[in-house]
């Protein structure tokens, strides 16, 4: 049986290490409070609470938490974050703040590990109560939550664009579809071009039916009339087709 000073030292020693895990953050869920776009920095207040002295409180406002979107020397994936939204806080395993300043290989130049000064943010946590609404089981989706405009990709390659105005169909075989599939697009010079020749003919069959005289010189009482038909106005200039 361990005497006194044994499970005094083991309290000790358990009370020690607890108290050390307090300050020991690794992953934690937080709701923006001010957000500042053009450097990407927010300020972030953890929602979950700590007990302290027999009270739960909230650990304090974490200010200019870098907020990190996906991204290369080539490409970004990005959207505005608001306030209200949630995040992922993240805190480093050392100091990161010589790091942010100035990038590449850093000297911490602080023992601090696992703090809150050294969190950053993530767009990608939230709780039950704000799920994806209208989740799409089947396609690799971008879309506003609202559901009035998305970029669809189902695994056979077909894609879909969908906005406030209309909807585009990419099919397998290299099909367009505008608003439905109804009719097909035509190359609209390709068809003026054959528009125009035959408009020439006709009139030129018109001055000739005209210019008919009857036996014994008269000329044809009964005129046509040339076709000015013109097939401008039927141009959608702003789609384009090879």
């Amino acid at each position: 049986m361990a005497d006194k000073s044994t499970s005094s030292l083991e309290q000790v020693i358990q009370t020690a290490i607890d108290s050390a895990l307090k300050e020991v953050h690794t992953c934690l869920p937080a709701v923006v409070v001010r957000v500042d776009h053009a450097n990407q920095l927010i300020d972030a207040q953890v929602t979950i609470q700590r007990k302290l002295a027999g009270k739960m409180v909230n650990l304090p406002l974490l200010v200019n938490v870098p907020l990190r979107y996906w991204r290369s020397a080539t490409f970004s994936i990005t959207f505005p974050v608001e306030v209200g939204d949630h995040v992922k806080l993240l805190f480093s395993e050392r100091s990161i703040d010589t790091w942010l300043t100035y990038g590449g290989i850093q000297n911490p130049f602080d023992v601090r590990k696992f703090s809150l000064s050294d969190a950053f943010a993530e767009p990608v946590m939230y709780p039950q109560t704000d799920v994806i609404p209208s989740f799409d089981t089947t396609r690799l989706q971008l879309k506003t939550n609202d559901g009035t405009g998305s970029i669809s990709i189902a695994p056979n390659g077909v894609i879909e664009i969908v906005g406030n105005t209309g909807t585009i169909v990419i099919q397998t075989d290299g099909t367009i579809e505008i608003n439905g599939n109804m009719d097909t697009a035509v190359a609209f010079t390709d068809m003026k071009a054959a528009f125009d020749e035959l408009k020439t003919e006709l009139n030129a069959f018109v001055q000739q039916y005209n210019e008919h005289r009857h036996a014994g010189g008269a000329l044809n009482n009964r005129q046509a009339t040339p076709a000015v038909a013109d097939m401008a106005p039927a141009e959608l200039p702003t789609i384009k087709v090879p």
